[in-house]
């Protein structure tokens, strides 16, 4: 199986935004030290102040499900849960010729 790379699309108030991206910069840092990340970027859209997407990269599932466990993770999450207009939405990425591995 080839790398899985996660997108989140989150939306989350105005005045919130620039603290959310500091946070997952801390977030990016501490993910880049683990042994399964390959990448971990935060990107601004040009059509609301209000959007992030953050794409990861693991080298396998079980690197991002490992991930998702520690506490860093979870504390961020819970951190801007009530600052957020919409659930985070998730989509996992796989080369269409793998499409059975999810």
């Amino acid at each position: 199986m080839t790398n899985v790379t996660i997108l989140f699309h989150v939306s989350i108030r105005a005045e919130r935004r620039e603290d959310l991206v500091d946070a997952l910069s801390v977030v990016a840092a501490l993910s880049g030290e683990e042994d399964l990340c390959l990448a971990y970027d935060i990107y601004t859209t040009d059509r609301s102040k209000t959007d992030l997407v953050v794409v990861q990269t693991w080298e396998t599932r079980e690197g991002y499900e490992t991930h998702n466990r520690l506490g860093y993770v979870g504390a961020l999450f819970d951190r801007f849960e009530n600052d957020l207009l919409e659930p985070v939405r998730r989509t996992i990425l796989c080369p269409a010729s793998e499409i059975a591995s999810l």
